[in-house]
């Protein structure tokens, strides 16, 4: 399941694929965040994406890594998308794609939570608490986007 959440003052956004398996849906909502966060994100500074992915949650198939790589191009330069989670073998795929296709924007794949928010709370002056925060704002969506999907 795809939940996020955006704090367009600061340019920050926060992703979460939870659950075991995704849906058509949710790789749809994801790639319609990214178009969002292009949108809102092209004059910032110093936008920062962090996709959070647990690690049992289900890697998208061929035709969803498309779309994404697709709405993925117009991301802004200078933006920083942290890929966090994950299992081994999927920050394994994500760090072989970013060298084979490199973005005009910076990538980073890290392991914990706790090492993403400490690295852009440095690089980016935010405080881990705000980060904290907007991941319990995306986690509290799932819930609110379970519901309505279940209607």
């Amino acid at each position: 399941m795809f939940s996020s959440t955006l704090d367009s003052v600061r340019a920050i956004g926060v992703g979460l694929f939870s659950g075991l398996e995704n849906t058509d849906q949710d790789y749809e909502r994801y790639v319609s965040e990214i178009v969002e966060c292009v949108k809102r994100f092209a004059d910032a500074e110093a936008p920062v994406y962090l996709l959070v992915v647990e690690p049992d949650n289900a890697s998208p198939g061929a035709a969803w890594r498309k779309k994404i790589a697709e709405a993925s191009r117009g991301v802004p330069p200078q933006t920083l998308f942290l890929f966090v989670g994950g299992s081994r073998l999927t920050r394994g795929v994500v760090t072989a794609i970013s060298w084979l296709a490199p973005r005009s924007y910076e990538t980073k794949v890290i392991a914990t939570w706790e090492e993403a928010r400490a690295l852009v709370a440095e690089r980016r002056q935010v405080s881990e608490g705000l980060l904290d925060q907007l991941l319990e704002s995306a986690r509290a969506n799932a819930g609110s986007v379970s519901a309505s999907a279940s209607r």
